[in-house]
């Protein structure tokens, strides 16, 4: 049984120097919201919150988390990760339905979800990569927020801190996206990988006409 005492959320905020452009918006620094619990025996386990958008989105999610999901996960005992999960989830459907914003519901719910089997992990000296099936317990890593105006310098100083995986942000016309995808292949060179990430800004007509001139740089997505 898992009986959750205490819950906290912490927000913050990393500045940019160099912004992150978006097709939708510019991220002037870089949030966090994480989640810690506590059990009735003192045992604790982390979690965090996706949160980037919009810009007071990390705030926001830490006030549903403090105010909605804190005194129902607090209320009871449970029985394991899954039973948090749904009871989180099916006693805030009428608030979503009524906020419209099953989204940030749901990411706080999987904040604390993270948290619950960080602990449940910590309970049975088991890393939670190993609770949930997974074969290794390494993640490969890539540099992300390479930005349309900069990316030939910002690529280069990612390969200057050891990675060879490179993401950048499309969506800001053909030419210009072209063109950096370009510039990001030369760099990485064949055994390199690069990705784009269009963040919605194609509706599915240009999606569909813009997918084939991507398949020259051997996109890994």
């Amino acid at each position: 049984m898992i009986k959750i005492k205490n819950l906290n959320t912490t927000v913050y905020r990393y500045p940019l120097a160099v912004p992150v452009k978006t097709s939708f918006g510019i991220m002037n620094d870089r949030p966090m919201v994480l989640v810690n619990i506590r059990d009735d025996k003192g045992n604790e386990g982390w979690g965090e919150i996706w949160c980037n958008f919009p810009n007071i989105g990390a705030e926001h999610r830490a006030r549903l988390v403090d105010s909605v999901l804190s005194p129902i996960l607090l209320s009871k005992p449970y029985e394991d990760a899954k039973a948090v999960f749904d009871d989180l989830t099916k006693q805030t459907k009428v608030l979503g339905i009524q906020a419209g914003e099953y989204g940030p519901l749901a990411q706080c719910i999987a904040g604390i979800d993270i948290a619950i089997f960080d602990l449940m992990g910590k309970l049975n000296n088991t890393p939670i990569w190993k609770m949930l099936g997974g074969i290794t317990g390494s993640v490969p890593a890539y540099a992300s927020g390479i930005n349309p105006n900069q990316a030939k310098e910002m690529g280069v100083k990612a390969l200057s801190l050891g990675f060879n995986k490179l993401k950048l942000k499309i969506g800001f016309g053909n030419d210009l996206d072209l063109k950096n995808l370009s510039i990001l292949r030369e760099i990485v060179g064949s055994e390199g990988s690069i990705m784009a990430d269009v963040n919605q800004g194609w509706s599915v007509e240009t999606a569909l006409d813009n997918i084939g001139k991507l398949d020259q740089f051997n996109l890994d997505w």
